[in-house]
């Protein structure tokens, strides 16, 4: 007979996002934080507040929210992706599960994720405005060009977070959603959008055209 179906991961407490909040305190203020130099591509916008511990460089042409923060503003505020927090285990899962309908859940990925150009991802709340998505990533994660996340029956953006061990990188053109926490750079290619927040613990890149909506 055929194996059964995998089990869909546990679904995270209802007050976790209650508790990542709280964890991220004045971190969580923030669209856009790193610990190296941001740099804002031609065209390039964050709409929201951001700040970094090196040099921070505007692009012809680049729209931002209040003049750069102080360095004293953001010292200390970070969160490394490194640091436990309130994140569950999670399941034990593989980047398979970006090729399907993604339900709310903890997905703990052991290994890079490479998703491929062009790939449109759902996220499924099931009629939940509450549902959370959590993905803990042990190393880089790579989003190819186009790719797109989808919310739909709930999903969204401000439920969505993700701990990555190693760099972030978002192709040209690709539409990602949640809170970053990155052990690593943090790149938007040309025309990419994030709904959401990045917190990098090397420097920030956004390519030209590229945005970053705060959502909380």
């Amino acid at each position: 007979p055929s194996p059964p179906p995998p089990s869909p991961p546990p679904s995270p407490p209802p007050n976790l996002r209650v508790a990542i909040d709280a964890y991220l305190g004045e971190t969580g203020k923030y669209a856009v934080l790193a610990k190296a130099a941001l740099t804002f591509g031609a065209g390039a916008a964050v709409n929201g507040d951001f700040g970094a511990l090196a040099a921070i460089t505007f692009g012809r042409g680049a729209v931002h929210g209040p003049d750069s923060l102080s360095t004293e503003a953001i010292t200390g505020a970070l969160k490394t992706a490194n640091e436990d927090g309130p994140w569950p285990a999670g399941s034990v899962s593989s980047v398979d599960i970006f090729s399907s309908v993604v339900l709310p859940g903890a997905y703990n990925i052991g290994t890079a994720v490479i998703v491929p150009a062009g790939l449109d991802i759902t996220i499924d709340g099931e009629g939940d405005p509450n549902a959370t998505f959590i993905f803990i990533v042990k190393a880089a994660t790579t989003f190819g060009a186009g790719v797109s996340f989808l919310p739909v029956n709930g999903a969204k953006a401000g439920n969505v977070f993700w701990k990555v061990g190693g760099a972030l990188t978002a192709g040209a053109g690709a539409n990602v959603v949640g809170t970053f926490l990155v052990n690593g750079a943090g790149t938007l290619g040309a025309g990419a959008t994030l709904e959401g927040r990045l917190f990098s613990q090397a420097a920030v890149t956004l390519g030209a055209g590229a945005v970053i909506n705060n959502i909380p």
